[in-house]
């Protein structure tokens, strides 16, 4: 089954249900910008930046600047801002501009794709392969709380997949601690 097809089919049972599917590569530019601009002035947006905030405390809002935004003749497509993690900038408290989110790091991208994907997916199901793909392990407890009380508000059923032991640890200790 066609990858791009699964990311944004639905489930038929006796009710459609939403699903979202996240590849060991994240979300691509395209998917992401797409999904965040569905949520963008919603609660769901303050959801995302907060779950952002969990790896870098110092961010404080989040735009796409996705490059179908902008005409062909826009420097910015000129520049590594428009790419494989370029089309979101966000504004960090120590910084006077927005800075590309692709310059802090491929964790905060993937929380970013976990964030979105998981507030799209509400009522629905969360399928994420190789979940602590580019996240440090020191980040591991974090993220799983996050998707554990996002999920839970939203109503989210997540099915993740990992090999790395301090992700199913540090998923345990959540659970132990959340119980």
């Amino acid at each position: 089954m066609d990858v791009r097809l699964l990311r944004s089919s639905t489930i038929a049972t006796e009710a459609v249900t939403k699903s979202q599917f996240i590849t060991p590569l994240s979300l691509d530019i395209d998917e992401i910008t797409q999904l965040f601009d569905e949520i963008v002035l919603t609660p769901e947006e303050t959801l995302t930046l907060e779950a952002l905030q969990i790896i870098e405390p110092k961010i404080e809002r989040i735009a796409s600047i996705g490059p179908e935004k902008y005409g062909s003749n826009s420097r910015i497509l000129n520049t590594r801002i428009v790419g494989a993690r370029g089309g979101f900038r966000v504004k960090v408290s120590d910084q006077k501009q927005p800075i590309p989110i692709g310059s802090m790091g491929e964790g905060i991208w993937r929380i970013l794709a976990l964030a979105i994907a998981l507030v799209s997916a509400e009522g629905g199901v969360l399928l994420v392969d190789e979940i602590d793909t580019g996240l440090h392990f020191s980040t591991m407890s974090d993220m799983w709380k996050l998707i554990w009380k996002t999920a839970k508000k939203l109503d989210v059923q997540v099915f993740a997949t990992t090999h790395n032991s301090d992700c199913w640890s540090s998923l345990a200790d959540v659970i132990k601690s959340e119980g």
